[in-house]
């Protein structure tokens, strides 16, 4: 019984995580330095792709670990899920473009390589508690 409840709980705070991670997208190929400002970055890349962003559409934006496989991680959170299904929508017009296009990026950052950008749905880890 008291087992059955542990994995209750684990699978509710679980789904409750999940939830609130509905508003953010993972944008990758962009570094960052200690100087940068993360939601001037995002409000560039919106730029970019054609959509206006402030800041007060912005809940939070900061870099991420460099995993295995992917550098120059960042994760930003919307305050409206609205602006962020415009954002989501409009990655498409990144395709060709890459942090040479974005003002803030010195031509000493870009010129180390001009990776491309990426904006995806946040990881949702999907975990069973079977």
């Amino acid at each position: 019984m008291r087992r059955l409840s542990i994995k209750s709980n684990a699978q509710s705070l679980d789904e409750t995580q999940q939830y609130s991670r509905r508003d953010c997208l993972e944008i990758t190929g962009v570094p960052i330095t200690p100087h940068d400002n993360p939601k001037h970055i995002v409000k560039e890349i919106g730029s970019l792709i054609g959509v206006e962003i402030e800041d007060s559409d912005i809940a939070i934006a900061h870099e991420l670990p460099d995993t295995k496989k992917v550098k120059n991680r960042m994760i930003v959170k919307f305050l409206q899920r609205d602006k962020r299904e415009e954002v989501y929508k409009k990655r498409k017009n990144l395709v060709g473009k890459n942090t040479s296009h974005l003002p803030s990026q010195s031509v000493a950052e870009t010129s180390a390589g001009n990776s491309g950008i990426y904006i995806e749905c946040f990881n949702i880890l999907v975990k069973r508690f079977n």
